[in-house]
């Protein structure tokens, strides 16, 4: 009887032990990306994941989403006297993560020092003076030499730093605060208990870096990982995820393209291009490469809820008779070569490419790249194929076009991406009026001649518009429209 007695005294023990462990609050959360940091520099980059883990550490004037107003960030309040003037009302009780306040001279080298970046100046490039207003110790004031529509949303991509700023210590005042990390990772982050808004919902947060898919694997099958972001569709297919695991499909601005070097032979002439264009069927190749619903076929430039976008621009392709016709008339023989470059996530995409150009003599020769030298061979224009995707982090066409499209002047940083080697001053002359246009009319009229004239020169041919897939395990959720560290919460 006493050992009856003792054994449901220790049952009643465990399982009140284990109830509290079950009770205990998460405090930690992992997370891993496809790919390291370019720089641990918030000034000096261009890159998707790059821009989403130091969102967590740094914060920018304003916070913007593609398709909702501008909401107010560091800065809570804002007026445009004229066409070309800004004040910005910087936020007033928001600390450093060294415990400095904020200030508007902080704010004021921050939009210097972005000016003076090689990626990020060109976006910045019509301020001609950033200043205190006068009688006002809270308050920027920006002039800008010309008309400058889209310079509130750009500063959502200038992070605040300080001024004695030095990118090996990173100090911002974002929610989370950097402990200790690398650009090759892991990156330890820390609650910011000083965060002005929301505080985010754990102590810790610990970044990995993952390329190799079988690493992948053997993290998640080991539950060492809470959320990761961006995983292909091949992959949700191929690797059946547990049962904690679930799959989640973020709604995306964005294009994948098939990019064309417009200087290589026999690319250089504009029926090859358009005989390219006309064989992908994209409806086919969507359904070939993605389950339901997590894709659509594209088929113009940008999508409709991107501003400049015009119906009247559709394309269609699966046209084999039309492009064999195209073909012959420019002369390129069957079974002629052209070279894809192309990273791991396009993977599923490349069989169908190389079927589909196959049926009109063309032998697509994939060349698979790591992010480095990718995006090395882009800067360069050293490609004939290449694969990309574009983030149109600001539901505009002007800024796709500055940086693909207009022909590459270093200096003023325009251009930067044009991996199809484009040069065409007529079409520099239209995007940079359409960049300063104010008039919101005009402005439309001005991006879709544009993007109809880029259209016809078949330089970057639109294939999908994807969805953005994560796996998230029970219980994190993912608020928002983006896999950052201070999006993921705990599921009520």
């Amino acid at each position: 009887m006493k050992d009856h007695s003792r054994n449901l005294l220790t049952l009643a023990v465990v399982i009140l032990a284990s109830a509290c462990a079950q009770s205990e609050p998460v405090k930690s959360l992992r997370m891993a990306f496809p790919h390291e940091l370019v720089t641990m520099d918030p000034h000096a980059h261009a890159d998707a994941v790059t821009g989403l883990v130091l969102s967590a550490v740094y914060e920018s004037l304003v916070r913007f989403e593609p398709g909702q107003p501008v909401k107010p960030g560091l800065a809570d309040s804002w007026t445009t006297p004229d066409e070309s003037t800004w004040r910005i009302h910087v936020r007033d009780g928001v600390r450093f993560h060294d415990g400095s306040k904020l200030t508007p001279e902080d704010v004021i080298s921050s939009i210097e020092r972005a000016r003076a970046s090689r990626i990020l100046g060109h976006q910045l490039d019509e301020i001609e003076r950033v200043e205190l207003l006068e009688g006002d110790e809270r308050t920027i004031e920006i002039t800008t030499d010309r008309p400058a529509p889209l310079l509130l949303t750009r500063f959502e991509s200038v992070p605040i730093v300080p001024r004695d700023f030095n990118p090996a210590n990173p100090i911002g005042t974002g929610p989370y605060r950097w402990r200790v990390g690398s650009v090759q990772g892991p990156v330890v982050l820390g609650r910011w208990d000083d965060y002005w808004a929301r505080a985010p919902d754990f102590d810790e947060v610990t970044i990995q870096f993952v390329s190799v898919l079988e690493e992948l694997a053997e993290l998640l099958h080991n539950q060492k990982l809470d959320v990761v972001a961006s995983v292909t569709a091949s992959y949700v297919k191929d690797h059946q995820a547990a049962q904690s695991w679930r799959v989640v499909a973020l709604p995306a601005l964005a294009t994948t393209y098939l990019g064309i070097n417009v200087t290589q032979p026999p690319l250089d002439d504009l029926r090859v291009r358009e005989a390219i264009d006309d064989v992908i069927d994209r409806p086919k190749l969507v359904a070939e490469v993605y389950a339901p619903g997590l894709a659509k076929p594209a088929t113009s430039l940008v999508s409709p809820e991107v501003f400049g976008f015009s119906p009247a621009h559709r394309r269609h392709g699966g046209d084999l008779a039309g492009a064999k016709r195209l073909l012959a008339e420019a002369g390129v023989p069957s079974g002629i070569r052209l070279e894809l470059d192309y990273q791991e996530r396009y993977a599923p995409v490349i069989g169908p490419l190389v079927e589909s150009m196959a049926d009109v003599g063309i032998e697509i020769v994939p060349q698979l790249h790591q992010y480095e030298s990718f995006y090395r061979r882009l800067e360069t224009a050293e490609n004939e194929l290449f694969l990309f995707s574009w983030n149109f982090n600001i539901a505009d066409a002007s800024p796709f076009l500055d940086a693909i499209v207009h022909s590459r002047e270093p200096l003023r940083g325009l251009g930067s991406f044009n991996a199809a080697a484009m040069s065409d001053p007529e079409l520099d002359r239209l995007i940079e009026e359409a960049a300063h246009e104010t008039r919101s009319e005009t402005r439309l009229e001005l991006l879709q001649l544009v993007l109809a004239d880029v259209g016809a020169v078949h330089a970057y041919l639109p294939l999908f518009q994807p969805a953005v897939l994560s796996l998230v395990r029970t219980p994190f959720d993912i608020v928002g429209r983006q896999v950052r560290p201070q999006n993921v919460r705990l599921r009520d």
